[in-house]
């Protein structure tokens, strides 16, 4: 078929150049070598130009890494999915990405001492437009004194309510208040006053004694509000972020995830051939499916602490766990890995709620008493609880003395308990927050 498909097309040029007085055998020879050409030369042509950016890249990315990193940062502040993967990038470079600042960060991500500064158009619903009059505003009169004088400042035709709202929640207006819950509450009187001593300012009034300074004192500082609780400060950083700055929902987890997971992101690109394991993350980028039969499925990209990996959820396994995949989910994905060129992903097989993963998968179940405080009445109270909820499982009771030893001693067989998260809050309510572990 390609055989025919050319010889129509010499036929053609042949025909074509009969018109400009070229003999047929001579436009054979020159289509001939047209063709010889396009067999090898595009393709060179291609790989080599390929080969010099590759090249240069490289090289600038080993000897100039902050700034390679920021300018890639900058070329993909609009793909949330894309910064959130060479953020991952930057920490395994050993690059600490810091937070947007308004007094510190430029228009796009910027190198400083300590690293790459977070860029303020790269935050969610910050245009280019608003960040420009901030600038202006900032070369202007230097750093921001308050929340109002920044509002004072500003175009707040371009730096409106939503604007400040997402500059507050990314953290970069943090140094203008106690905290971002209060900063938050004080959004709108902030801008009600600047608007006022605009009015005043473009009318030429001036209060009673005038002078300068004299606008800054016109609102007082509202009384500071209790911080947001640490779930929605995070969550809230997620939204105009695109990912976690100041801490991360898993963070606290950390060990406990250890025990039920095969593999990290970071792990999972060494593996080289296809294979099962088992992930722990929060759910990201969720899209729902329907394949070529019109059956329901699932891609998501599941984020631990060390980066992300997309999951496909194929309809079997869909219509197993579909009521747990939602956004920001928190889960423990158990499947095949599939390997192509560097890419990695999961294929789901089973999937599990992380706060109920222990309970479920657990063997075993550790008890954590310190020696220090342990009265045979506190030890009463944790055999009376594990009665409570018999099972197959064994307890095991690790009793620790700081500095001076750690013993992990076989309860009696009548002790066999059945794992859940009511057992856990139990014990933890009894001896603290991790108290309890599953093995």
């Amino acid at each position: 078929k390609k055989k025919d498909v050319m010889a129509a097309q010499r036929d053609k040029f042949i025909h074509g150049c009969r018109g400009h007085r070229i003999s047929d055998k001579d436009a054979r020879k020159i289509f001939d070598l047209m063709e010889y050409f396009a067999g090898y030369g595009f393709n060179k042509a291609h790989s080599t130009a390929y080969a010099l950016v590759a090249y240069r890249t490289a090289w600038l990315k080993a000897h100039h890494p902050r700034h390679f990193m920021a300018a890639l940062l900058t070329a993909e502040k609009e793909n949330t999915d894309n910064i959130v993967k060479y953020i991952a990038e930057c920490r395994e470079m050993g690059i600490p990405v810091l937070a947007p600042d308004i007094d510190a960060s430029g228009m796009d991500f910027s190198v400083v001492a300590e690293g790459i500064r977070f860029g303020l158009s790269a935050v969610k619903n910050v245009g280019e437009s608003a960040v420009r009059t901030i600038l202006e505003a900032r070369d202007r009169i230097g750093r921001f004194g308050s929340l109002p004088g920044l509002c004072r400042e500003v175009d707040l035709r371009l730096v409106n309510k939503r604007v400040v709202e997402s500059l507050v929640k990314a953290g970069a207006l943090d140094r203008l208040g106690p905290n971002r819950a209060t900063l938050c509450a004080g959004i709108d009187a902030a801008i009600d006053a600047a608007q006022k001593a605009i009015r005043d300012r473009d009318s030429g009034q001036a209060g009673l004694f005038g002078g300068p300074g004299q606008e800054a004192r016109e609102l007082p500082s509202p009384p500071p509000l209790a911080e947001w609780a640490e779930k929605d400060l995070l969550a809230h950083e997620k939204e105009t972020l695109g990912f976690y700055m100041a801490g991360h929902p898993l963070r606290d987890y950390a060990d406990r995830i250890r025990e039920l997971v095969t593999h990290t992101t970071a792990t999972l690109k060494e593996v080289q051939q296809a294979r099962p394991a088992t992930l722990a993350g929060l759910v990201g980028a969720l899209k729902r499916r329907r394949t070529r039969k019109g059956d329901s499925m699932a891609v998501f990209s599941l984020e631990d602490l060390e980066g992300t990996v997309e999951v496909v959820v194929f309809p079997e396994a869909y219509a197993k766990h579909r009521s747990l995949l939602e956004e920001d989910a928190a889960l423990l994905v158990t499947g095949n890995v599939e390997v192509a060129d560097e890419q990695r992903r999961l294929i789901a097989d089973t999937i599990l709620p992380l706060d109920q993963a222990e309970e479920k998968r657990a063997r075993e179940v550790v008890i954590v008493l310190s020696a220090l405080g342990l009265e045979p009445d506190l030890v009463e109270r944790v055999r009376d609880l594990l009665k409570e909820r018999p099972g197959p499982c064994p307890v095991y009771l690790e009793v620790t003395q700081p500095r001076a030893f750690r013993a992990t001693l076989k309860a009696g067989g009548a002790l066999k308990v059945s794992p859940s998260r009511d057992l856990t809050l139990a014990l933890e309510q009894l001896l603290g927050k991790g108290a309890v572990r599953f093995r």
